[in-house]
């Protein structure tokens, strides 16, 4: 078991990569674990950037910022799939599983892992030595 040394005081990241389904092609990508979140959501201008598949939402839904206001992408209307890997900070492969993002704007971030992930992965987190461990979900989920 490793254990990801997380870097950033004031929020929790973590260095991540993506990984094309049809071309392997590698993408780094920074994701903030945030829990006023929901879902696993990856920045739309990211999206673009890298040139990502993207599904559109047979029931689109709006997006609403933390207080409750409408963000200023209104409606999820796609998403993609990914590999997603989680590194540790020596660079050691941490965690693997194929996930579904919603896309839309979130600001400055590539990724953000909300609630659904965390409740998923319950992962322990020591906020006194900035660390996430994984210890209670398998490393690849497929």
């Amino acid at each position: 078991m490793y254990t990801v040394i997380l870097y950033g005081v004031s929020s929790i990241t973590l260095k991540t990569e993506l990984i094309g389904k049809i071309t392997g092609r590698k993408i780094d990508a920074d994701a903030l674990i945030d829990s006023s979140a929901e879902g696993i959501i990856i920045n739309s201008r990211f999206a673009q950037e890298n040139q990502l598949t993207l599904l559109p939402i047979k029931n689109p839904f709006p997006v609403r910022n933390v207080d409750g206001s409408k963000n200023t992408m209104g409606w999820v209307q796609h998403y993609t799939i990914q590999k997603l890997r989680i590194y540790s900070q020596d660079n050691k492969l941490y965690h693997e599983e194929i996930a579904e993002f919603y896309v839309t704007d979130i600001g400055d971030h590539d990724i953000i892992l909300g609630t659904d992930w965390l409740e998923e992965h319950n992962p322990e987190i020591d906020w006194s030595f900035t660390r996430i461990s994984m210890s209670r979900c398998p490393e690849t989920l497929f």
